[in-house]
């Protein structure tokens, strides 16, 4: 699906700048125009069109304070968004990447939440002080920084955590809530539970030959083959749905990448779950689709959630 064409808001990357894409003007069958707010493409050699919409220079990332610290003598690195108004210090969220994202992806639910006085913590999966670094492969030291970040959410005073991971960061937002019995939620968005089932069911819809389909199966699911990879587990590994704690997830019905199949299917294992169908859209972009649903999704769950104790008592 060609975001291109998607309304609503997006962002145009040019090197380290990033300008919000506005509303559609035109399309037709070789142009696509969109108005685009202060951007200047001058002597620009490539620019690309991205679900990031707040820069390293917005106000939103220049308020995010950034800390580093060490974790089982692996770096750890993180950002504070606390609003200067916060009415729910008691609950923070922790927000974590995707697989060839960048820290700076999560500040869309991380406005979200700021909106509504909850302040949040963003991970960042390589360590880097860099909020617009991205993400490389998988390794077992992600699921190291994202407890890390919990325990900082703690030791900030919160007394419940809502964990957001975003893509392969849903996987590690569960891998680390088994861990943490302080994670009283999690949001998910375009979740890749296990990406072996996404290159299955993507390579079928593509007609790859089966045979084909089975090797890569197999090599990825060899040990010292993912380290060859730079992944550092298998990457078949299960998960417990059922031990999850409360989940809201939202996929997209046009995700091509992570297909909504998977998640729905996976949403039948779950004990408590709302699963939010956004219109057709790319992997990670149901923000950039539609925020006031996304925004307004999360508030909504964390009221019925509170009603429920959730939010204010243990697992």
């Amino acid at each position: 699906m060609d975001a291109t064409v998607q309304p609503r808001t997006f962002g145009l990357q040019l090197g380290h700048r990033l300008f919000r894409v506005q509303e559609i003007v035109r399309v037709d069958a070789a142009v696509v125009e969109r108005r685009v707010e202060h951007c200047n493409l001058d002597g620009a050699a490539e620019v690309y069109f991205v679900g990031d919409v707040f820069g390293r220079e917005s106000p939103l990332a220049r308020s995010a304070i950034a800390q580093a610290g060490e974790v089982e003598g692996v770096p750890f690195v993180h950002w504070d968004v606390v609003p200067d108004d916060a009415s729910e210090r008691d609950v923070w969220f922790v927000h974590v990447h995707g697989m060839g994202a960048a820290p700076s992806s999560t500040l869309r639910s991380v406005e979200s939440v700021r909106e509504a006085g909850y302040p949040s913590t963003i991970v960042s999966l390589e360590a880097s002080a860099d909020i617009d670094k991205r993400g490389r492969g998988m390794a077992v030291e992600h699921v190291r920084r994202v407890v890390a970040a919990i325990d900082h959410a703690i030791q900030q005073g919160a007394t419940r955590v809502v964990m957001v991971g975003w893509s392969y960061g849903a996987r590690l937002v569960l891998d680390a809530a088994d861990r943490r019995p302080d994670v009283a939620g999690v949001v998910l968005i375009s979740p890749m539970f296990d990406l072996l089932e996404v290159l299955r069911l993507v390579a079928t819809r593509r007609r790859l030959p089966k045979p084909l389909i089975a090797a890569a199966a197999s090599v990825l699911s060899t040990p010292v083959v993912c380290r060859l990879a730079g992944i550092d587990r298998p990457i078949g590994d299960g998960l417990d749905f059922a031990a999850a704690p409360r989940a809201l997830i939202f996929h997209s019905r046009g995700d091509a990448t992570v297909p909504i199949e998977i998640t729905r299917s996976a949403v039948a294992a779950f004990g408590e779950v709302d699963l939010v169908e956004f219109p057709p859209s790319p992997h990670t972009l149901e923000w950039n689709r539609d925020p006031e649903l996304f925004g307004r999704s999360i508030l909504a769950w964390l009221e019925q959630a509170g009603a429920a104790e959730v939010l204010h008592g243990a697992r």
